[in-house]
């Protein structure tokens, strides 16, 4: 789920940091994106690590479907 996470981000233009990864995700944008982000994450009670204002960790276990 994770590559299809960073797969579906990076066709959106958001930039992934890193191109090996195994659950968790870490994306960057403007300190703007990362608190639009991280506020919408948090209204449908999704838990995004906010790492600093460039960057947020996204992670995925195996509870995680295409619908969650």
């Amino acid at each position: 789920m994770a590559a299809v996470l960073a797969g579906g981000l990076g066709r959106l233009g958001v930039t992934v940091k890193h191109k090996a990864f195994f659950d968790t995700v870490r994306v960057a944008g403007t300190a703007a994106e990362i608190a639009a982000w991280h506020r919408g994450a948090e209204a449908r009670r999704m838990n995004f690590r906010h790492i600093n204002d460039g960057a947020l960790g996204i992670s995925v276990d195996e509870t995680t479907s295409a619908t969650t």
